[in-house]
């Protein structure tokens, strides 16, 4: 089965090759006013519009802006229409500060705990320069008790949801609803870290317990929540995993952090084993360490995965075909990824589901999203009920 996976992993779900090495060359750590010598190679041999396509869907348009610009010749077709989509990326920055302060106002006010995440905190706290990081949206974490109460003091404040079908979220017990501020800016309001219902049962993430032991940043413009190291850390290598794990930023970001704030792994490899979440830990530090050259010591990797046979599967997996075009392609690297659970045995059985899965989807059997369903009263019912059950912590 693997093997026709393989096989139908066709050229419109990998990048060529010169853009794939190009955007690694580009992400990883370097003097960022200086030429990157590798880039010298390779720019003959790309399109500029692929290249610009493929750094949106890997995050990466600030590191990939800099260094050509510091690399091509001036005035390059790649260096124009990199410039256009930075200075897009730097107004999206401005506009989610924007909202992150409007955010923090209204929950503050309302009594709510919170965090936000990822993000303007990766942007201006953990990145050297906040225009390296891009991103479309803001995430922001609550207490699951008050829940309800955020999503009713931020409705007040002027944002909408963005659900579809509240019974769809009510099925799925999502983890997560998107909602939209006036400024143009979504705002991912979680109660939980990990969004399907179905795969956070596989893990014991404590986001109360995240939440409770958060420190304060300064974005320079104010105080913000976030998770302290050791969580956010651990948060983005768990994120990253159950993503797909086939987005560059997700592994630029774990070296971000590790070289600004030096974990303490022990304490990383204590909460993962906790959480129950030590695997896709391991699958994340080991993507990071390969592909960006950052060190992972060897103990912690052992430690998180102690039989070391996951963490070999994801490793061939992984060196199979070159980087994608989208992040929602359907390659084996991100199938083993995403199937990542907390024990080997459950994780190697959630990779035969998904593999099924993926062969009914290539054949046209896969899901169709849910009609939307604004002003529908039985939706409205679902909302209510689906705001009491996470408040109710019976989940």
């Amino acid at each position: 089965m693997l093997d026709r996976m393989r096989q139908a992993v066709d050229d419109r779900v990998i990048l060529p090759r010169p853009v794939g090495e190009l955007l690694i060359a580009c992400a990883r750590n370097h003097a960022w006013d200086e030429p990157v010598p590798r880039l010298e190679a390779l720019l003959p041999l790309v399109d500029a519009r692929t290249v610009v396509d493929a750094a949106l869907v890997h995050g990466l348009v600030g590191c990939v802006h800099l260094a050509v610009a510091a690399t091509a010749p001036e005035g390059s077709a790649l260096s124009i229409e990199l410039a256009a989509v930075h200075r897009d990326q730097m107004a999206t920055h401005l506009r989610a500060r924007h909202a992150l302060r409007a955010v923090a106002s209204t929950l503050h006010q309302a009594g709510v705990p919170w965090v936000a995440v990822k993000g303007p905190v990766l942007a201006s706290h953990i990145y050297e320069r906040p225009d390296l990081r891009g991103y479309v949206d803001l995430d922001v974490v609550v207490d699951r008790s008050a829940f309800a109460d955020a999503v009713i003091a931020l409705e007040a404040a002027g944002l909408e949801h963005l659900c579809r079908s509240w019974e769809h979220v009510l099925d799925e017990r999502a983890g997560e609803i998107p909602m939209h501020h006036p400024v143009g800016m979504v705002v991912d309001l979680h109660w939980d870290l990990v969004n399907r219902g179905t795969v956070r049962r596989a893990f014991r993430i404590d986001t109360r317990a995240m939440i409770g032991r958060s420190r304060t940043v300064d974005l320079g413009d104010g105080p913000v929540p976030t998770f302290d190291e050791t969580d956010t850390l651990l948060h983005l290598s768990v994120h990253g995993a159950l993503s797909g794990g086939n987005r560059l930023v997700w592994t630029k970001d774990i070296e971000q952090v590790i070289l600004a704030e030096s974990p303490d792994w022990d304490r990383l490899v204590g909460r993962a084993h906790e959480a129950r979440c030590a695997l896709p830990a391991a699958v994340m530090l080991d993507r990071a360490a390969q592909v960006m050259q950052i060190e992972v010591p060897a103990p912690v990797l052992r430690s998180l995965d102690p039989g070391r046979g996951w963490l070999t599967l994801d490793r061939l997996a992984r060196n199979l075909p070159p980087l994608q075009r989208s992040p929602g392609a359907g390659s084996l690297s991100r199938l083993v990824s995403r199937a990542t659970r907390a024990t080997p045995s459950d994780s190697y059985a959630q990779l035969l589901r998904s593999i099924g899965r993926w062969t009914a989807e290539r054949t046209g059997g896969g899901r169709a999203s849910p009609p939307r369903r604004d002003g529908d009263p039985t939706d409205a019912r679902a909302k209510s009920a689906y705001l009491r059950g996470v408040s109710s912590g019976g989940w």
